[in-house]
């Protein structure tokens, strides 16, 4: 399935960390097709996918990741 010109898979895992990102910055408005107007967006860089899933149990809004 192909959005906004992104192939994005049929079954996308849940419940998994894919990888990390950087916060690079918090603006107040965004030239990205899924941008919410009126609304602060999170610009992300240097993204490091990893090799594999790992299980994690995520919350709504920014949450400690606990590594071990």
């Amino acid at each position: 399935m192909a959005q906004l010109g992104i192939d994005v898979p049929e079954n996308l895992p849940v419940g998994v960390i894919l990888g990390a990102v950087t916060l690079a910055d918090v603006v107040d408005d965004s030239s990205s097709p899924w941008a919410i107007p009126g609304r602060q967006h999170w610009i992300l860089a240097d993204p490091q996918p990893w090799p594999r899933p790992v299980p994690a149990k995520g919350e709504l809004g920014l949450w400690d990741w606990p590594r071990d």
